[in-house]
């Protein structure tokens, strides 16, 4: 750790303490803040420090709400056993595929068109087959093989399991994934469908997901749903840390009133530190740091690399451990 300057008060009635953003969420998170107010009251915080937090919590935001769901709903139907996950791991078989297709599309998509054709099913994936020069071009007894979703909703419409118009929705929010193939192949129910990558999420998407698995024998890849399963958590997480983060926010606005809390005073910012690009985050840091001090003053910043270089500023640094 940093060593204390020679001006540390010696004790808590001669500390002004002064926290910033980083010392405010490592006592949060360590829950020392109803001992950190009840000795230091009032905390001095910058003009800046509830929107930093603000600006925190809508980075946690999700980006894609429609995206959440639509793995919400896989999630849900592979516990409700509606949808399979699976591997077709000892199935590869590289007859009838291009080395460039194979190369292309890697090890893992050959075996699913290999157990597509041994069991009369189908392998669903974005169409047409693209590589980093461009589409690729796919024989004919593996293209029929291939479907895309928009198949998928169409030989759910003939079968008279969703109606023309929530074909219609589903074909709009699929859009070029709706696209009807040269010689489309009519999906038998229960046919064995092999979900390429994020196919599922699309499915869920365009609303015909559950409607699928009902009519069909739907497979996810182990990989896919072990990816949809982190994507799952890390939103769990984020969701946490919002309401952890509003608890925060909420505790610091009742502490402002209730004078456990208190703004310090304005400083006009040195023309250096003028950036637009800087966040709000870095800006309530600045406010605190550009900030007149007075005697018994001292910052508590959680950062180390600013901490590496107090020891030459005229005002103490504390951390959690001081």
């Amino acid at each position: 750790g940093r060593p204390r300057p020679d001006s540390f008060p010696a004790t808590a009635d001669e500390v002004r303490l002064h926290v910033d953003v980083s010392a405010l969420l490592v006592a949060a998170h360590l829950e020392m803040l109803d001992d950190v107010e009840r000795i230091h009251r009032p905390i001095r915080i910058a003009h800046g420090t509830t929107e930093a937090l603000l600006s925190m919590r809508r980075q946690l935001d999700p980006v894609q709400p429609l995206k959440l769901r639509a793995q919400q709903q896989v999630e849900r139907l592979v516990s409700d056993g509606r949808l399979a996950v699976g591997s077709s791991a000892g199935m590869l078989d590289s007859e009838g595929l291009l080395p460039e297709l194979v190369g292309a599309q890697g090890p893992e998509w050959a075996a699913l068109v290999a157990e597509a054709k041994s069991s009369g099913g189908f392998v669903v994936e974005y169409l047409p087959l693209q590589s980093s020069q461009g589409p690729l071009s796919v024989p004919s007894p593996i293209s029929s093989l291939l479907v895309n979703c928009g198949a998928i909703g169409r030989s759910l419409r003939r079968h008279g399991i969703i109606p023309a118009d929530q074909l219609e929705t589903a074909c709009l929010a699929l859009g070029s994934e709706a696209a009807e193939l040269p010689e489309e192949a009519s999906i038998e129910r229960a046919t064995l469908l092999l979900l390429s990558a994020g196919i599922a999420e699309l499915l869920a998407e365009a609303g015909i997901l559950e409607a699928a698995c009902d009519a069909f024998r739907l497979r996810l890849g182990v990989s896919d749903h072990q990816r949809l399963q982190a994507c799952l958590r890390q939103a769990e997480y984020d969701a946490d840390s919002r309401v952890w983060l509003d608890g925060l926010i909420e505790r610091l606005r009742e502490g402002l009133a209730a004078g456990r809390y208190d703004l310090q005073a304005q400083a006009p910012l040195p023309e250096a530190f003028k950036d637009p690009r800087v966040g709000p985050i870095v800006a309530s840091l600045l406010q605190l740091l550009s900030a007149k001090h007075q005697p018994g003053d001292v910052l508590w910043i959680e950062d180390r690399a600013l901490g590496r270089s107090s020891t030459e500023w005229p005002v103490g640094v504390v951390s959690a451990s001081d």
